[in-house]
């Protein structure tokens, strides 16, 4: 194991044995507005740092939120400093990620109209690793604006043909499933391009799943929520090299959500629902990764692989610490709450 390597696995498990407990999830679960959370997490947890500068009487939910995810970032930067020049372009993938994110945000407030507010939310720290200027997403009020600025990015030609026609909304769907699919076409050329035997592997295991249940997500919420037809869900779809077309055409052409079930519970992954917690298909699926990334995360000494699930693993913890103050804000009783929670 090359020095490098040891670096970002020690580090890295370092880092997840700061992770919060179920004493601190019991802990914030009794708490009862953003202000307690944040000091809560500020002088008891490994979110301290972040924090630090923060005054917890005034903090409003986006900016505790926007620093919770900066907080996911900063521990990823510090791993890829460790990693060095090795395997930088993998690396940079969770940027693209971001990339994405904001780009899609932006897009669905164009469809809104919502154009105010949008700056004060953008982390502007990551302008320095962005193919873009993220204070420009501020001056894009048409979607020709929004290719303008990324005609010198990968995502111009991703975006171009879903222009959309005068008094016509923007193709959302279309676009995030055009980008989603580049970040997983890339992250899987570049782990083919950088890794070897049972690093590449692994790796792409990992990846698969995400994807795999990422499909089996978008079929249900078409097939539950909006009865549409095989060929908008099939469009929908992501390319996974693993789970066969075959079963997710079962699923899709299922005849009824109660035959839809029963192939979830003989399929891959052994998804079994009853009917009280069904509508919870995408906790299931997330169990399903977080429980995948754990075991590596645990038992792995391959840096790319560690940092990876690392990363996966501290933004299941925003996400359950995002759920707690969404759920304080909306007057959620806490034992509702901490079912939606995965630690």
């Amino acid at each position: 194991m090359s020095f490098a390597t040891n670096a970002v696995v020690s580090k890295a498990k370092s880092m997840y044995g700061g992770r919060l407990s179920k004493e601190d999830y019991d802990e914030l679960l009794r708490r009862k507005s953003v202000a307690d959370i944040t000091f809560y997490l500020k002088h008891q947890t490994a979110y301290s740092e972040v924090l630090s500068d923060v005054h917890e009487a005034t903090i409003h939910r986006g900016q505790l939120e926007n620093l919770l995810h900066r907080h996911v970032f900063d521990k990823g930067m510090r791993l890829v400093h460790f990693a060095g020049n090795e395997n930088r372009n993998f690396y940079r993938c969770d940027v693209i990620t971001k990339e994405i994110d904001f780009i899609l945000e932006r897009v669905r407030m164009l469809n809104s109209e919502l154009y105010e507010g949008f700056l004060s939310d953008v982390p502007m720290y990551l302008n320095q690793y962005t193919s873009f200027e993220l204070a420009d997403l501020e001056k894009v009020h048409t979607f020709g604006e929004l290719l303008q600025l990324l005609r010198k990015t990968p995502y111009y030609n991703l975006l171009a043909p879903f222009q959309p026609q005068k008094g016509e909304a923007i193709d959302y769907t279309s676009c995030e499933h055009v980008l989603q699919s580049y970040y997983f076409d890339h992250l899987r050329e570049v782990i083919n391009q950088s890794f070897k035997s049972k690093t590449r592997k692994q790796l792409l295991t990992i990846v698969d799943t995400q994807i795999e249940l990422m499909n089996i997500t978008k079929i249900y919420r078409y097939r539950k929520f909006f009865q549409e037809d095989l060929d908008v869900i099939r469009g929908s779809l992501m390319k996974c090299s693993r789970m066969s077309e075959q079963f997710l055409e079962q699923l899709m052409a299922a005849p009824t959500m109660d035959a839809f079930k029963r192939l979830l519970a003989d399929g891959p992954f052994h998804l079994y629902m009853d009917d009280s917690d069904f509508v919870f298909i995408e906790y299931y699926a997330d169990t399903i990764r977080y429980n995948a990334c754990r075991r590596y995360m645990r038992f792995s000494n391959e840096a790319p692989l560690v940092y990876y699930t690392f990363i996966a693993l501290l933004q299941f913890e925003v996400e359950n610490l995002i759920n707690i103050i969404e759920g304080i804000r909306y007057g959620v009783p806490p034992e509702n709450i901490e079912k939606m929670l995965i630690y």
